[in-house]
């Protein structure tokens, strides 16, 4: 979803992921650059550092690469917990946010109901939960898995 809002926002999107299936998905939902995780220290050397990096990936490796990528003055959105060493002289800005502020759940909803932002799902019963877990760790599963009692 963090991707549509940057398009709606009018940014140009840089998708990241090791994952080609979540790659596919960055395509489908309208990413301006899909980028494999291992290629993208070289993208951003030939395409220049990004004004805001979002890290949704639970990984110290993403974390360390957001910070390489962004530019002096730029922005990063911390969706996960990481480890950020900060240098004032390159004055990011660092900002956490898990879910958002109640104003952020009612614009994405208005939003939702414009059907201006997509969420890619798919249902499980509840007894499967062990075995969804481990099948999003290895990559099995593509966009949300939501637990249906």
């Amino acid at each position: 979803m963090s991707l549509q809002f940057a398009r709606l926002a009018g940014g140009e999107v840089v998708a990241v992921d090791r994952l080609e299936g979540q790659l596919e998905l960055a395509r489908e939902l309208g990413a301006d650059h899909v980028v494999p995780a291992g290629e993208f220290e070289e993208f951003v050397s030939k395409t220049g550092k990004l004004d805001v990096v979002m890290v949704h990936a639970p990984s110290q490796q993403a974390v360390d690469q957001a910070m390489k990528a962004v530019k002096r003055g730029g922005t990063v959105l911390m969706a996960v917990v990481g480890n950020i060493r900060v240098s004032f002289a390159d004055e990011h800005t660092i900002i956490g946010s898990v879910i958002g502020s109640r104003m952020d759940m009612i614009e994405t909803s208005k939003l939702a109901g414009k059907r201006k932002v997509q969420v890619k799902w798919q249902g499980f019963k509840l007894e499967e939960a062990n075995d969804v877990l481990l099948r999003l760790k290895r990559g099995e599963i593509v966009g949300r898995a939501v637990l249906i009692p």
